[in-house]
């Protein structure tokens, strides 16, 4: 956002200003990254992508973790580094999730649409495993949203 001239950070502008900002953010994306059903195809790469070329805010942690995961890519399956990310274990989750998760903000029953940001974070979870023995990289995640934060995108 541009205010003559300088750039200001939509965190330091008024909370009107945010939501008209957040409004227009959503009608934009509608579709491809604010998602209203499910995704045909995993999206852990391509929000991943959508981070690193700041198409989507994030904050400091948000893109050393999309760093960690490129610099990964990168090296998976070498002699230094036995990990593969295997896109068929990542997806696995997130499909049982939108198939048999139910919303319950609007008593409607509704599935749960998984957001972009979600797919990063479940993906990165059960996608790297090791090469040889197929066993999980991470076994515990610690994640921190604020709240509501993902039942509000169940549609």
């Amino acid at each position: 956002m541009s205010v003559s001239g300088t750039k200001i950070s939509i965190i330091e502008e008024s909370y009107a200003r945010q939501e008209s900002w957040w409004k227009d953010y959503v009608d934009k994306y509608r579709d491809w990254y604010y998602l209203t059903k499910p995704s045909k195809m995993l999206l852990t790469n391509y929000y991943a992508e959508l981070i690193r070329d700041e198409e989507v805010p994030a904050g400091i942690m948000v893109k050393q973790a999309v760093d960690r995961h490129f610099r990964d890519m990168e090296r998976q399956g070498t002699k230094d580094f036995p990990w593969v990310f295997d896109e068929d274990k990542a997806w696995r989750p997130i499909r049982f999730i939108e198939e048999n998760i139910k919303s319950s903000t609007d008593g409607s029953g509704k599935n749960i649409v998984m957001q972009p940001f979600q797919h990063f974070i479940i993906g990165s979870l059960f996608g790297w495993v090791h090469k040889d023995t197929g066993l999980r990289r991470f076994k515990e995640g610690l994640i921190f949203l604020s709240r509501k934060n993902g039942k509000r995108f169940a549609v």
